[in-house]
């Protein structure tokens, strides 16, 4: 980086400077790229556009900062007014117009894509979700069916149960009549043996 002495000697004007003078476009554009090109200590570490543009980046800062700002000799800055001069001809206003509607292309291009892509992450997201929901409807479905199998067998047990209680009571209501019937007989029989004597 030049110290600030040379630097002052550096003019950043076009080499086609004569035609500020009938082009008012040109000529805000050379001036406003000459007031751009004055150091200021607190703007980009006291360096000149010019001098950050031509300098090569910061391995690392990955490109947003530099290192040290490249020396400008006065070729640098010539070509650099040239064509910042030019960006104020019909030509260059044309070449602005359609880098600007290219611009709007590439970012209309660019909105469409993040639509796309919020579209695909929300189809993946709901696809996500009816094969969660599928899932969880399938354990339902699993655990309804065991409850069910649970509720057969146990609608067996009870079943089962009744039907031995029932056999149960049955054979007991048989023994109570068999010893009652054996009761009645004895009884008879002693009846008819008092009789006899």
């Amino acid at each position: 980086m030049i110290d600030d002495e040379e630097y002052s000697q550096i003019k950043h004007t076009s080499i086609h400077e004569y035609r500020n003078e009938y082009s008012p476009y040109e000529l805000a554009f050379s001036e406003l790229w000459v007031k751009e090109n004055i150091r200021r200590p607190a703007i980009n570490g006291g360096a000149g556009v010019l001098e950050l543009l031509i300098s090569p980046p910061s391995e690392r800062s990955k490109g947003f900062l530099f290192e040290m700002p490249a020396d400008v000799s006065q070729r640098d800055a010539n070509v650099a007014a040239t064509i910042v001069q030019w960006l104020g001809t019909n030509c260059g206003q044309a070449f602005i117009y359609q880098a600007e509607r290219l611009a709007a292309q590439y970012a209309k291009e660019s909105d469409k894509n993040k639509i796309q892509e919020e579209i695909s992450r929300r189809r993946e997201e709901l696809r996500a979700l009816r094969s969660r929901n599928e899932a969880e409807e399938e354990e339902w479905r699993l655990q309804r069916k065991e409850l069910e199998e649970i509720w057969r067998q146990d609608a067996q047990e009870r079943n089962r149960q009744k039907a031995i209680t029932k056999e149960k009571m049955d054979a007991k209501a048989a023994i109570i009549r068999s010893e009652r019937m054996a009761h009645e007989i004895a009884e008879k029989n002693k009846k008819h043996r008092f009789l006899d004597v």
